[in-house]
């Protein structure tokens, strides 16, 4: 008995991936404070993550992020022209995870499946005119922990999925 084995892969890559969707949301205004909801939907593109078996077997794993998704609320204050906010809310995440084995010749295992978790960030935005505007901001994402089994009786585990985003945006306001 007991548990299996754990091997552990670190996947604190730092990788850069370029990503491109849309918001949509409403802004209610008491005095400068400006507050309200906003969805997004984000594409990733990029590689994602690839990290090779520390015990040098000649197995990896890559972890890709596919798709982004954000429910939050926002608050912030108007600073004549410029919305500086704070905005935090949930996070979804649709994750690949791969498992590859020399062994095989290629690919050994593979799940996808949509993940949630927490965003937290702020940002800038301001007024180009004619309904126009722009947005800069930055988003700290954690996606919840997910177990894989890899390989019968060795358990891994993708935890502690963590994105840190700059968004920069045009911005329509009807």
């Amino acid at each position: 008995g007991g548990p299996p084995p754990v091997v552990h892969y670190d996947f604190n890559a730092k990788d850069t991936d370029l990503s491109f969707g849309g918001t949509l949301g409403f802004n209610f205004q008491m005095g400068p404070v400006v507050f309200g909801p906003e969805g997004d939907f984000m594409l990733v593109t990029g590689n994602g993550a690839r990290v090779a078996d520390p015990g040098g077997s000649g197995h990896y794993d890559r972890i890709d992020n596919q798709w982004l998704a954000h429910l939050r609320g926002r608050v912030g204050f108007d600073l004549g022209g410029i919305l500086a906010y704070v905005a935090g809310g949930g996070a979804f995440a649709n994750i690949q995870a791969q498992h590859f084995s020399p062994d095989n010749g290629g690919q050994r295992f593979s799940e996808t499946s949509v993940r949630s978790g927490y965003s937290l960030g702020g940002g800038v935005e301001g007024n180009l005119g004619q309904g126009w505007g722009w947005r800069i901001e930055y988003l700290r994402d954690h996606i919840g922990n997910h177990d894989y089994d890899f390989v019968p009786g060795v358990h891994y585990s993708d935890s502690d999925f963590t994105a840190n985003s700059i968004r920069v945006g045009i911005i329509w306001r009807p």
